[in-house]
């Protein structure tokens, strides 16, 4: 395993859903969730899910576009699913800095509030 992705190991719920296994039309594997989105949103969206700790950006780029150095791509998709996911019950919060980004349902974020 080469030193760049040695930090990758996740703890991830299931299988990673890439993009032959997920149909054009299907929004993502999270339940009561109808969005229109991307192959790449869907991919992004479907990782978050299925993580069990928060992922830094270069740990996303890495599952997602293979490549961690892809950041920029990173936080172009986050903002699109910000923006995409309200009023839909989920939401991605912003983190403090040097903090993982995670997918959360906003009964979940009402509580904490």
């Amino acid at each position: 395993m080469s030193r760049a992705y040695h930090h990758l190991r996740l703890r991830l719920r299931g299988p990673l859903t890439g993009a032959r296994s997920v149909s054009s039309n299907a929004a993502s594997d999270i339940p009561n969730l109808d969005v229109d989105l991307t192959r790449r949103e869907r991919q992004l969206l479907n990782v978050l899910y299925r993580s069990h700790d928060a992922l830094r950006h270069r740990q996303l780029a890495a599952l997602v576009w293979s490549d961690p150095a892809r950041t920029h791509d990173v936080r172009t998709g986050l903002y699109r699913l910000r923006r995409t996911l309200r009023d839909s019950g989920w939401t991605i919060p912003v983190p403090p800095n040097g903090q993982g980004v995670r997918l959360v349902g906003e009964d979940v974020v009402g509580l904490a509030a």
